[in-house]
Formats: structure tokens, sequence, C-alpha cells
């Protein structure tokens, strides 16, 4: 199975599903864009699995001057925008995700799905 790497930054794309024959070395990847302050610093990813198979993980690092805390998803993106700047050295705002063929497939699906409704 392969593993494919999209990075942005600041909403922008840096990377787009470069390949990976390992899970582990898609996240090591990640690395590249930010530097751990302490080593236990943790960034944990949510995983999707779609009928028992894997399908995609992310996360985010944001700026936490970059986020809006005027409701309760703003807080808690505050919140944990926060946590990450106190564990992480990083330039901009960044999103992660790590797919597999099924997840870009269901991704892609969900694209066309969304383009046949604005249409």
């Amino acid at each position: 199975m392969k593993y494919y790497l999209t990075v942005e930054k600041g909403g922008k794309s840096l990377l787009r599903r470069e390949a990976f024959d390992d899970y582990g070395s898609a996240v090591a990847a990640c690395y590249d864009y930010y530097e751990a302050r302490s080593p236990r610093s943790v960034l944990t990813f949510t995983t999707e699995a779609i009928n028992g198979q894997f399908a995609r993980s992310f996360t985010e690092l944001n700026l936490p001057e970059s986020i809006e805390p005027n409701d309760e998803i703003g807080r808690m993106r505050y919140s944990a925008a926060a946590k990450y700047s106190n564990a992480f050295d990083y330039d901009d705002s960044y999103f992660f995700m790590i797919e597999s063929e099924i997840g870009i497939a269901d991704y892609d699906a969900y694209e066309e799905d969304d383009d046949d409704l604005e249409n």
C-alpha cells in the first residue's frame, strides 16, 4: 500500500499527494515543516477508515493569531493552536493529510459530487 502526503501552508498547496511506501515515512516528512520544542512534543492526527480500511489521517498546526475565537468551534481551534504553538516552532499555519488510494478515491468522488451540486 502507498501513502500520499498533502501539505498546505497558509491555505496554499506546498505538496500534493507525494507517495510514500509506508505511513511512518509520510508522517516523518511532515516534520520538514515544523520543529519540536521538546523531545516529548506530540502532534496528533485524526484518522478516518472507510469500511474498516484506512482512508486518511490529517492534522493542522495553526498560528493562534490566525484563529478567531468568536464561537465554540473557534475557541476549540484557538485552544489547539495555542497548545501546538507551545509544543512546536512553525512559521505559518499548516495542514497535513496522509491518504491511501481508498481515501483518494473517496475524496475525489466527494469533490465531484460537490461540483455537480454547484452546477
